[in-house]
């Protein structure tokens, strides 16, 4: 990957923001799932190499916080401005828009063809119209804390679908139990992720837990507790609780020494139980719509 990144057509990195906007957050973006959703193939590996670059997406393509910030930001060019700082780092720092000069900054990088100098700047420019990164001024604490919501909202998501794969997983291999354990944990990443808002005001209901940091926060906060706080956010009814009630003693059962021993498809029914309220939560309206719920059929499993 060019240390300076571009993409053929310069309208691709329209159409590549625009996807972090309003798209459905992927559990990893690759190629494919870019020409899927709008962008030409023949530059889908460029637009994906770009999105790496700015630090949207990890080497394996999962999103990460930047992408999440993007898509929730009230200030999307100051966040793409910050995301651009460290990959376009020598440009910026020239403080030109100049397409000439701009130019002959590449061409003396040594590491970009000749031939593609014209399409590295274009890019440039084309990211510099849809950002503030020639601005200097300090962030502000509400936007800086709304950084760090954004920042959790992406890793808690990341986290639920990270368990549900190691509750199929576990399944596959007949780790009946920790299937289960794993497929709670799926879904309470996920409710956090839901509960984030404002510093995750809703879990601080004691001066103690005011002065936590989120993940302590969080460790706090038991199952029975999280589901009563999805109930005063109007995140779930009454039926849900009831369902999510089941779900919590069926996975404490399998937490703590216990003849409990479920077999294979009580424990395929449990998955699909917690995929359906999953689903379920991120779908509702007040859900964000960011969540990524981890999608497949597990009967198969």
């Amino acid at each position: 990957m060019s240390d300076l990144p571009y993409v053929s057509d310069v309208r691709d990195v329209r159409r590549a923001l625009r996807l972090v906007e309003r798209g459905t957050m992927p559990s990893t973006v690759t190629a494919k799932h870019l020409a899927a959703n709008g962008i030409p193939e023949d530059d889908a590996d460029r637009v994906r190499e770009l999105l790496e670059s700015l630090d949207f997406v990890t080497s394996a393509g999962v999103p990460t916080p930047v992408w999440v910030g993007y898509r929730e930001s009230d200030d999307r060019p100051g966040v793409l401005g910050e995301a651009m700082r460290a990959t376009y780092a020598p440009l910026l720092e020239a403080g030109s828009t100049e397409p000439d000069a701009l130019a002959q900054l590449v061409t003396e990088q040594g590491d970009v063809p000749g031939d593609v100098v014209p399409q590295v700047v274009s890019t440039f420019l084309a990211l510099c119209e849809l950002s503030e990164h020639l601005t200097d001024s300090p962030v502000s604490p509400v936007a800086r804390q709304r950084r760090a919501v954004v920042s959790h909202i992406s890793r808690l998501l990341q986290t639920s679908i990270s368990e549900f794969d190691t509750a199929r997983v576990c399944l596959q291999h007949d780790l009946r139990r920790p299937a289960v354990v794993a497929a709670w944990s799926s879904y309470a990443a996920l409710a956090f992720a839901h509960l984030a808002d404002d510093d995750f005001a809703i879990l601080r209901t004691s001066a103690r837990r005011a002065t936590l940091d989120a993940d302590d926060l969080m460790r706090r906060v038991s199952g029975a507790e999280l589901i009563e706080l999805l109930l005063v956010a109007e995140l779930i009814g009454p039926a849900d609780r009831a369902v999510l009630e089941c779900l919590l003693h069926e996975r404490d059962d399998c937490a703590r020494p216990s003849p409990a021993d479920p077999d294979r498809e009580q424990v395929a029914d449990y998955l699909s139980r917690v995929l359906a309220q999953s689903d379920q939560l991120t779908r509702h309206p007040l859900g964000h719509t960011s969540s990524a719920v981890p999608a497949g059929d597990v009967s198969a499993v």
